[in-house]
């Protein structure tokens, strides 16, 4: 038995237009997800991010230090 697979008009037209809308909402995920790694990461442009991956000294300088005595998020139960 075989099984002819064919693609309509209306076929063409219904997967033309969800591929369209998958390309378009994996588009907005990416400027969402891209914004929040921005706030999180911070404005360092491509020139801080070559001197951070080179680890200089003066790169180091530019990144706030965590305070040393917040640990609040630390659980130190082992729960």
């Amino acid at each position: 038995m075989q099984i002819v697979f064919t693609m309509s008009a209306r076929m063409i037209a219904i997967v033309s237009v969800c591929a369209l809308v998958l390309c378009i909402v994996v588009f907005i995920a990416g400027m969402q997800v891209g914004a929040c790694l921005d706030v999180h990461v911070g404005h360092a442009g491509p020139a801080g991010a070559s001197a951070v991956a080179t680890g200089s000294a003066s790169s180091m300088a530019a990144w706030p230090a965590a305070p040393a005595s917040d640990t609040s998020s630390i659980n130190h139960s082992g729960e």
